[in-house]
């Protein structure tokens, strides 16, 4: 019998055997596996076929039962034989591909998980140096196949091995967060974490529920790094057990003076392109479960422990930077905190867990009571700095005010018309004797409804009347003095442009029945030096955009461009 003869044969012997032991498992006992794998390792030599090797390993793999089977395996040094097959390239993906998984089944059947108090390296897990780096080794290829694979198996037994490693591991992780904290301030970096469903960045956040204490702790700092938030003195007194009201007018300016801000979140009161970043890191790190893990330390320690405090003031900063660069829907669902509200009122639950969300629920509002009392203010810039408890008015303002229009929308017809003829359209042609404020109310309440648009503009003509108060070349909103006063009038355009572009009676009207985009166009063609129709004092000349509401046009045109139909 020829050498590849005798491959073959061997080959399907064992796959014959992997078919056995997948019908019974009953089998696995019955055999010795010192005696099988003894036989069978000669098959994993360099002159054996690739598919007389993965045979092997997959044989091997069906083999293993428990912890005590993975250590009677070691005695027969495979990691050489291993470390050859995942050094191949990818023509022997067969080999390699059984290699993994019986690293994945070692790491399943002989890990030991022990409690985090024993001691340092209390975690194993049954691989040698030799293997890991070989493991590492695919990971780092970017043209092996089962590169994605392998950081998988590292990231597993990362957490696996990961309770109590001592002063060496604690400034491990430390590097290793530096590391992840300047790939998370570049788009490659964030889009290279973000690869396969946010594996790696679902992975450190799952790093939270390992209970370790040197983990947790250099994972929220890694946070506390990458989110920009500026810990300063009366952090650290608030972690230390020290109530926030407890700290005087005196203190508190003291505790500024002592910490000076850096370039964090809150820092700067106009939003910038840094803040857009910082908004789409926030909602990565939601989306991978960033509150969820918070929450679960809060559940698992002691409510009075350092690491808890830190964990509330983390949380405290993601809801005020949701709050400050999240759209409000998007805020709505972080402020909630569903998992923590529902620990806090689960009046059937009789361990600690109640108590502790009890107790971070209050610590979180006395911090957003406090934050803006402590930090620093501010003199510079026209946006105010939004707060939990601010932001929440605002917010409820503005649902009243939906709520109103809302209402606004089912007026009768006889109110209609009779709103119609207060706002003093009909009767003045001067805007000045126009009751702006009964105006707004109807363009932003009942002319939302298409059917009262129909009537306003074709029917009563009062829409017509309106929107040729803008028309440019009527000469009344274009001569306007520039003033904060008058500044309501372009507020008023705008407000218009929306309402008749959100449905198709009214796209219809500035399409094909008023002039009024047309003449902006003709206006805007008069700058064009080689158009025939140029004038010597154009509409949009440097002195009139500077000094009159001619500049409410490009405001206008702005409104329009943020719509589909109004481009």
């Amino acid at each position: 019998m020829s050498e590849r003869d005798l491959d073959r044969s061997r080959t399907g012997i064992m796959s014959s055997l992997v078919t056995i032991l997948q019908r019974s498992v009953r089998v696995c006992y019955e055999l010795d596996i010192v005696e099988v794998v003894g036989a069978i390792v000669p098959a994993l030599a360099d002159y054996a076929s690739k598919e007389s090797r993965a045979a092997t390993y997959r044989l091997i793999r069906y083999l293993l039962l428990d912890d005590d089977s993975v250590e009677r395996l070691q005695s027969f040094g495979l990691d050489w034989y291993l470390v050859r097959s995942l050094a191949r390239d990818n023509k022997h993906a067969v080999e390699k591909e059984q290699a993994i998984k019986l690293f994945r089944t070692y790491i399943e059947i002989g890990s030991s998980r022990k409690s985090p108090t024993i001691g340092a390296g209390s975690g194993y897990v049954p691989l040698s140096e030799g293997v890991m780096r070989a493991l590492v080794a695919v990971a780092e290829h970017p043209e092996d196949q089962f590169r994605h694979i392998a950081l998988e198996t590292l990231a597993e037994i990362r957490l696996t091995d990961a309770y109590g490693k001592g002063a060496g591991y604690a400034e491990q992780m430390r590097a290793s967060s530096r590391v992840v904290a300047t790939m998370l301030r570049s788009w490659s970096g964030l889009m290279y974490l973000c690869m396969n469903d946010m594996r790696a960045i679902s992975s450190i956040i799952n790093t939270l529920r390992i209970p370790s204490l040197e983990t947790r702790e250099v994972i929220l700092d890694l946070f506390f790094e990458v989110l920009k938030i500026d810990t300063p003195d009366w952090y650290q007194a608030f972690i230390d057990g020290r109530r926030l009201t407890v700290i005087g007018s005196r203190g508190a300016a003291a505790l500024r003076r002592n910490s000076e801000p850096s370039d964090g979140a809150y820092n700067t009161d106009k939003l910038n392109l840094s803040h857009q970043y910082m908004a789409l890191l926030l909602l990565v790190f939601l989306e991978a479960g960033l509150l969820d893990a918070l929450v679960s330390i809060l559940e698992s320690e002691d409510p009075t422990a350092n690491l808890t405090r830190k964990v509330t003031l983390l949380l405290g900063e993601v809801l005020n930077i949701s709050n400050r660069l999240l759209p409000s829907s998007m805020a709505a669902e972080v402020q909630s905190l569903p998992r923590l509200f529902a620990l806090a009122s689960d009046s059937q639950n009789i361990d600690n867990s109640r108590k502790v969300a009890s107790t971070a629920l209050s610590s979180i509002e006395s911090f957003n009571r406090n934050h803006a009392r402590l930090q620093r203010p501010k003199t510079d810039g026209n946006r105010q700095r939004a707060n939990s408890i601010e932001d929440t008015m605002r917010r409820n303002q503005r649902q009243v005010e939906q709520a109103k229009i809302k209402l606004n929308m089912q007026i009768d017809d006889k109110s209609f018309y009779d709103t119609i003829v207060k706002t003093q359209v009909m009767g003045n042609k001067e805007a000045t004797k126009w009751d702006l404020d009964i105006i707004m109310s109807l363009i932003e309440g009942p002319l939302l409804n298409p059917r009262r648009v129909e009537e306003a503009f074709r029917v009563l003509k009062w829409g017509k009347r309106l929107i040729s108060f803008f028309h440019p070349l009527a000469g009344r909103f274009s001569t306007m003095k520039k003033t904060q006063y008058n500044y309501r009038y372009i507020h008023m355009g705008c407000s218009l442009l929306t309402t008749l572009v959100s449905c198709p009676e009214g796209v219809k009207f500035l399409r094909e029945e008023d002039p009024l985009l047309k003449q902006i166009a003709d206006c805007l063609l008069q700058l064009d030096p080689f158009n025939p129709g140029t004038v010597a004092d154009p509409l949009f000349s440097v002195d009139r955009i500077a000094n009159t509401l001619t500049y409410g046009y490009i405001e206008m045109l702005g409104t329009l461009s943020k719509h589909a139909d109004g481009i």
